[in-house]
């Protein structure tokens, strides 16, 4: 017997309402372990930037305690007594953060291990500065354990880096897997469910769009110095070695300036701090201005910074740092009334003639820059044989 008109209907309301449970169902589920991926990608990101936090803060810690047995100035140990908390902060949760990997966890335990014993050395070599003299800590320095610590150190790091970056990928791929297959659910609906799958792309689109802005967000914030908007110690790190590999393929040469606001102590001290970050926030503008579109500046920490000049031989880069050096001269920061002088000490590196590494040239500029302090400021120095062997008499 024929279906009469309105069974038809019943039938076929019956059937829509099952495909939309269906979709409904498939989409929910879709969008379920869409979240959970993502959840579990953002959960890769923050065990990333926490080994990246470590390495970056331990490497800025050994820079402070070098300095100050170098120059023998407590205000280059603040950066040590700044970052040992957030060190042991980090690398004490870093195991719980990676608990679910056993592989990872174990890794993390021994990553603790070597960061506690070298957090011990520095306090320790703090110790014998403090009560032995320089040459104590030259000597302690030259048996190059502490080098091979933080090697140990990195090499962790950078297994353990690795392995969240292929986890990262995987979980990326999942997000992707699920995205495709919410809105694959929503367009085999679309016919009896058109409400139901607009409000799901709708839903899909707003929360992917997030999730781009703010990983570019987040991203940029991570490479970016909060105060200058120059970049950071980081994404030095991340683009230097890239960079002198280029070079090296394409048989040119890259200077380095290593840069330092004279008294900047004392303008805080003088001045208040405010007036301080008025100085560094002016300088990095000014260093913004004179770069090109392929140089690389950073500030490094308190009132020091670097240029990276791809592509440049040593005359450019002598140039660009008397040109940096006599702008600064002719800054005007005012505060509260008070026009306040700057100027700044510039040491200078060439690649690969003082250096075929990122240590060695960041070092050899360093050296530089501390000469020119030495020589009265305010100047320009590039790296040779004098500075050598003044960092050698240093050594000493």
């Amino acid at each position: 017997m024929p279906l009469s008109y309105t069974r038809k209907i019943d039938i076929g309301f019956f059937i829509a309402i099952i495909l939309i449970c269906s979709v409904v169902s498939s989409v929910y589920a879709s969008f379920t372990q869409m979240n959970h991926q993502k959840e579990r990608v953002e959960h890769t990101y923050e065990v990333i930037s926490t080994l990246g936090r470590v390495l970056s803060d331990l490497v800025d810690m050994q820079s402070a305690v070098r300095g100050y047995a170098i120059a023998g100035s407590p205000d280059y140990i603040t950066s040590y007594y700044v970052g040992l908390p957030r060190v042991q902060k980090d690398i004490a949760a870093l195991p719980q953060l990676v608990r679910d990997n056993p592989k990872q966890y174990e890794r993390s335990l021994t990553l603790k291990d070597h960061v506690d014993e070298r957090l011990s050395n520095v306090n320790g070599t703090i110790r014998l500065y403090q009560e032995e003299g320089q040459q104590k800590v030259f000597d302690k320095i030259r048996t190059g354990n502490g080098k091979r610590e933080m090697d140990e150190i990195r090499a962790i790091i950078t297994e353990m880096t690795a392995e969240e970056k292929k986890l990262l990928d995987t979980r990326r791929a999942a997000v992707e897997d699920f995205t495709k297959l919410t809105l694959f659910a929503g367009i085999t609906g679309v016919a009896i469910c058109v409400a139901i799958l607009l409000t799901v792309f709708s839903l899909i689109h707003r929360e992917l769009s997030l999730r781009i802005k703010t990983e570019a967000l987040l991203k940029e914030q991570s490479i970016r110095d909060p105060l200058t908007k120059l970049y950071n110690r980081r994404y030095l790190d991340e683009t230097f070695a890239r960079e002198l590999s280029r070079m090296e393929r394409n048989n040119k040469k890259l200077c380095v300036l290593i840069m330092d606001i004279d008294h900047f102590k004392k303008v805080n001290d003088t001045y208040g701090h405010d007036a301080g970050d008025a100085v560094l926030v002016a300088f990095a503008e000014m260093l913004s201005q004179k770069g090109r579109k392929e140089d690389i500046t950073c500030r490094l920490g308190g009132e020091e910074f670097v240029l990276v000049l791809p592509d440049a031989p040593l005359s450019l880069g002598q140039t660009r740092a008397e040109e940096i050096c006599a702008a600064t001269r002719t800054l005007c920061v005012k505060d509260h009334g008070y026009a306040i002088p700057v100027t700044v000490s510039v040491g200078v590196s060439l690649y690969p003639n003082h250096g075929t590494t990122v240590e060695k040239l960041l070092d050899h500029a360093d050296q530089s820059m501390y000469k020119a302090k030495r020589d009265g400021r305010n100047r320009v120095i590039v790296y040779g044989d004098d500075v050598a062997a003044a960092g050698k008499t240093q050594s000493g």
